[in-house]
């Protein structure tokens, strides 16, 4: 090869640390959450446990069942082979590793997330800082959709 850089083999997507963090233990945060704001209630309002346990979950249950539902689109790590023309993603619970062709992708938004669209099946994973370098190695793959508001 001569011109310019060389193409990674291999290029790695992986969500942060504290975003990790928190889908792995959700129910234990939400959990924790939950006991707090009941908590607050009780002591503020001075009103029955039982009453304070319904308004704690009026009030919490909504953001739980919202992250519930969103988060199995998240993986933690995707790798792209693009000698093999692969890619992996990876995931925290227990559908584990699932590995697919190039092929299998439709197009990837690029937006604050990398959402890969796999037949009905959207696989989200947080865009790099680096927003040119990325975005020039997924064309050389995929259909890439940029949308709005890029950011």
């Amino acid at each position: 090869m001569t011109g310019g850089p060389a193409q990674p083999e291999i290029c790695t997507f992986a969500m942060p640390g504290e975003e990790r963090f928190f889908l792995r233990y959700l129910h234990a945060i939400a959990g924790a959450v939950y006991l707090i704001v009941v908590l607050l209630i009780f002591r503020a309002n001075e009103i029955a446990g039982s009453a304070a346990a319904l308004e704690g979950l009026f009030f919490v249950g909504p953001f739980y069942a919202l992250v519930l539902f969103y988060r199995r689109r998240f993986a933690e790590r995707i790798e792209l082979d693009f000698e093999g023309r692969r890619i992996v993603f990876h995931f925290s619970d227990e559908r584990g590793r699932i590995s697919a062709d190039f092929s299998a992708v439709s197009h990837v938004k690029f937006q604050s997330y990398l959402t890969f669209v796999v037949g009905e099946t959207r696989i989200m994973v947080k865009r790099p800082q680096d927003k040119k370098k990325t975005l020039q190695i997924l064309k050389k793959a995929f259909q890439v959709n940029q949308g709005w508001l890029v950011g």
